[in-house]
């Protein structure tokens, strides 16, 4: 405790925790599912403490967590709008002990989840950053639920982790500013283990000062489509960097609302390109487009985007349609459902987009593939743990498809 001064120390209201019970509210409840086990503390009680005490984990999760339930509603977000409308779990003493968190979706109760906060060098939930990005998981979840997942090096989750940082930038910059800590570095609290004594398993390696930046220079041309430990993040920062330069010239309350209503029936796979468009497309509808050049440079400059004035293939197109409709999908058969179209059309085929338009309750149950005359088979989804309902999406287009069609 002695390595924070007593002046750094703040005295916060926690509001509406219950009476008695382990700390819990109507936005979040303290619980104890993993190793390091550690009971949290009782809402009746004191609820002050420096951190060398297992209390002052729980007490800044519940503040951090619940202070952003209650900025998400002050956009509007309540009642039938409402997002992430649920007391979240959260372990403050989690992973092992290890020196990493997560958010871990329910496998019972759709769209919601549990957060985990490694102990590992400086505990996790001791940074407010790391809190914020771990609930913006829980955010994605609740709109899109396990649409934000997928391989590491995927787009989708890398918009993913990029979100979460953002995330927590937009919440804690102004205060950054305010006390003149420097406004881009994420997780600046926790990235400073590096100086603990080895037995506290630090992650980080020394002279570490920030976790990530929100300033990088990363465009799509640095993408990285193979790669070990950390590729997500690499590549989250892409995003996060184009959301925190819109952030700063059109403001919090803006910039939030239009990311987070792009994010509502956003087609599987997402890619970069296709949620640019759907930010573009959010402030048409709630702006009147009137953000539009400033997303639009953004996105521009990492190579995210070519342009935005049309977001559609120029030249010559030809529609080939399907005469198959209300095709019933069998269940629990792996042979599953073929539907065949002819083209006669004999000119060479430059690039090609498949729409696909299916209704079923849990569209992550589903694998689709696009089987050429010769037998080339193009994987357009895998079945994967999505959950939302239903597919309405051009892949290749406004979805990145499993492979790629130009082998077409």
């Amino acid at each position: 405790a002695a390595a924070v001064p007593e002046q750094a120390y703040r005295t916060v209201e926690l509001q509406d925790v219950a009476p008695a019970g382990p700390l819990a509210g109507p936005n979040v409840k303290l619980v104890d599912r993993q190793s390091p086990n550690v009971a949290p503390p009782d809402g009746s009680s004191s609820l002050l403490f420096d951190r060398a005490a297992d209390g002052f984990e729980d007490v800044n999760v519940y503040f951090h967590v619940d202070r952003t339930q209650r900025y998400l509603q002050s956009l509007g977000y309540t009642g039938a709008r409402a997002i992430a409308a649920y007391a979240i779990e959260a372990d403050a003493h989690s992973a092992g002990g290890a020196d990493n968190s997560f958010f871990l979706p329910s496998a019972t109760r759709f769209a919601e989840g549990t957060l985990h906060f490694g102990e590992g060098g400086t505990d996790d939930a001791e940074d407010a950053d790391l809190i914020v990005h771990e609930y913006g998981h829980a955010i994605q979840e609740w709109i899109s639920p396990g649409t934000f997942g997928g391989a590491f090096t995927s787009e989708s989750r890398a918009l993913s982790e990029g979100f979460g940082d953002y995330w927590a930038y937009s919440a804690h910059v102004a205060q950054r500013i305010a006390f003149g800590r420097d406004p881009f570095c994420f997780a600046d609290w926790d990235a400073r283990c590096w100086e603990d004594d080895t037995s506290q398993q630090c992650g980080y390696r020394p002279g570490s000062d920030c976790l990530r930046r929100l300033d990088g220079t990363r465009t799509m041309a640095d993408y990285e489509r193979v790669g070990g430990g950390g590729v997500e993040h690499r590549n989250g920062s892409i995003w996060s960097s184009a959301l925190r330069e819109i952030h700063q010239q059109l403001g919090r309350t803006v910039t939030d609302t239009i990311v987070l209503e792009a994010m509502f029936d956003v087609p599987p796979q997402p890619t970069y390109a296709v949620m640019a468009r759907r930010i573009i497309e959010a402030d048409r509808l709630l702006f009147n487009a009137s953000h539009a050049p400033v997303i639009c440079a953004s996105m521009m400059a990492r190579g995210i985007l070519s342009g935005c004035d049309d977001t559609r293939p120029r030249g010559e197109q030809t529609f080939f349609q399907s005469n198959d409709r209300a095709l019933a999908i069998p269940e629990n058969n792996s042979a599953g459902l073929t539907s065949q179209l002819t083209i006669a059309d004999a000119r060479a085929i430059e690039r090609i987009f498949v729409r696909v338009d299916i209704a079923h309750p849990l569209r992550g149950d589903l694998r689709i593939d696009l089987v050429a005359p010769d037998g080339t088979t193009v994987i357009l989804q895998q079945a994967s743990l999505e959950r939302g309902a239903d597919i309405h999406t051009t892949y290749g287009l406004t979805a990145q498809p499993v492979d790629p069609l130009d082998v077409l």
